[in-house]
């Protein structure tokens, strides 16, 4: 954000960002992703038994992320909150035992919170990193394509080298943005079946199913991990 403002000046006349949003909404988002991605990694004893690591103190989180982005819904907020009831259903997991029928139970009283909480990361976190990319290059490309038409041609073609370098470099961070989605999307997905089918499944089950989850958060990391 704080670069895509950097292209703005007499030649190039764009309206300012408001790049502050992003540092004061980030402790937010990352606590309420970090309780998803431990919910789901504590069914494959992924997760640390340290039950300190689960992140707590959710009661001022609708509060927080409303004073950093004042723009945010009603709606987006409750989704966020649900995260609350991952980091409950985390320690449920990890005091209880992996026994069939608590982890049954305990699925059945979370998939609502899943569903929100993967539905707010997907749509207003990861939606705000990926337009703030697009607004990157968006300001970048009006910049290069000005300057090219008034520079002497040696300045132009190692302008439009540089260009493109950075167009090759955000795309592919939208595209770990977009495949942190998917992720997500895969979560909600498999984590619904799961609910759908709690009466029925096994360990061996509940292993298959979250199989595509952990492929797809592995993926994710990777992505994310290249791009940025």
């Amino acid at each position: 954000c704080i670069r895509a403002n950097s292209f703005i000046n007499a030649q190039n006349p764009l309206t300012p960002l408001r790049c502050e949003i992003y540092p004061a909404i980030r402790p937010s988002l990352v606590k309420v992703n970090a309780a998803l991605f431990s919910y789901i990694a504590s069914f494959g004893k992924l997760a640390s038994a340290d039950l300190s690591k689960i992140p707590s103190e959710w009661d001022s989180l609708p509060a927080d992320l409303k004073k950093a982005d004042p723009k945010i819904s009603t709606d987006n907020q409750a989704k966020a909150a649900a995260a609350s009831e991952l980091a409950n259903a985390i320690t449920n997991l990890l005091t209880k035992g992996y026994r069939q029928h608590a982890v049954s139970k305990i699925i059945g009283e979370s998939n609502t919170a899943v569903q929100e909480v993967t539905g707010f990361l997907s749509e207003y976190a990861a939606g705000k990193y990926h337009q703030s990319l697009e607004d990157e290059w968006r300001y970048e490309k009006s910049y290069c394509d000005v300057v090219a038409t008034t520079a002497e041609p040696l300045a132009t073609d190692l302008l439009v080298r540089k260009c493109n370098a950075d167009k090759s470099r955000i795309y592919l961070q939208l595209k770990a943005v977009e495949d942190y989605q998917k992720a997500l999307e895969t979560i909600a997905g498999a984590h619904k079946k799961l609910d759908e089918e709690r009466r029925q499944w096994n360990a061996k089950q509940l292993s298959k199913d979250l199989g595509p989850v952990i492929v797809s958060l592995g993926n994710a990391a990777v992505s994310v991990n290249k791009a940025f």
